[in-house]
């Protein structure tokens, strides 16, 4: 997991709250302009994260951009395939691809009969399912 993606599930679960950047950095292991870098980043994802001198970082309360760190908490079985896109031109053409290129199987055969779940998130914020 990227440095990034580990600082946007803390932020998730506690958005609206400021949190250090000094403390984010001994939390992650890594320095703190690595901590600026990520934040960086998400701003140009679209994440509305907001920031103060001896402050810290926050994302805001009313964020509404779906990503897999926001999700997977609330998911009963977390090694359930997920895959957030975006955007996509077709939620139902990108379902099917997978469902035909065997995106997010299992090796194991007998994890195979499990369900698979794809998650998709545009402008609609849609969700869809896909079942092998």
């Amino acid at each position: 997991m990227t440095v990034k993606s580990k600082l946007l599930g803390i932020l998730e679960q506690q958005k609206g709250e400021t949190l250090s950047g000094e403390k984010l950095a001994e939390e992650l292991h890594c320095t703190r302009a690595a901590i600026w870098k990520a934040v960086k980043s998400l701003r140009e994802e679209g994440y509305t994260i907001e920031a103060g001198q001896n402050k810290g970082y926050m994302l805001v309360k009313d964020s509404h951009r779906l990503s897999m760190e926001a999700i997977q908490p609330f998911l009963v079985s977390p090694e359930v395939y997920l895959k957030v896109y975006q955007e996509t031109d077709s939620t139902n053409r990108a379902a099917k691809e997978a469902a035909v290129t065997g995106t997010g199987r299992e090796a194991d055969s007998r994890k195979r009969t499990e369900r698979q779940k794809l998650l998709f998130s545009g402008g609609s914020r849609t969700l869809s399912q896909c079942y092998p």
